[in-house]
């Protein structure tokens, strides 16, 4: 399952210094995201341990950062994914089945990273208009 940061309140500053950085200062805006995505990432691993309360193999392990890479007409993305093979059986729910095939219930999903990039969104709002602006401040002083 894929949810992807809404930022469509940004204000009009934060939509300018986002600008920026993407157009004029790939280095700051990559490190920029990798960073943010890496808050998310964390922010997943804590909510699984809370939200989980049997030991889920590498579940917790699973989650990563990847690479800033272009998607579709944006040149900056990153994904924070889980690469166990079991998370979507965590993520999105399962059905319940014996071991002799027959289905006896349904386990309803976790939603743990789907629910932590929805919380992240008011944090990576003002990230940029923070911290990344204070990057992109400071390279146009110079």
């Amino acid at each position: 399952s894929k949810s992807v940061l809404d930022i469509t309140e940004l204000s009009d500053f934060g939509q300018e210094i986002l600008k920026t950085a993407t157009t004029e200062m790939p280095k700051i805006a990559k490190s920029f995201l990798k960073g943010e995505a890496n808050q998310l990432r964390n922010k997943a691993k804590k909510k699984a341990r809370k939200e989980l309360k049997e030991k889920t193999g590498n579940y917790i392990k699973g989650f990563t950062t990847g690479k800033v890479y272009p998607y579709g007409d944006t040149e900056y993305n990153i994904q924070v994914k889980n690469t166990a093979p079991h998370a979507h059986l965590i993520e999105e729910g399962h059905d319940m089945v014996t071991h002799d095939g027959r289905k006896v219930g349904f386990v309803p999903g976790k939603h743990i990273l789907e629910n932590s990039a929805i919380e992240f969104e008011e944090t990576f709002a003002r990230d940029i208009e923070n911290k990344l602006a204070k990057k992109v401040i400071k390279e146009l002083e110079k």
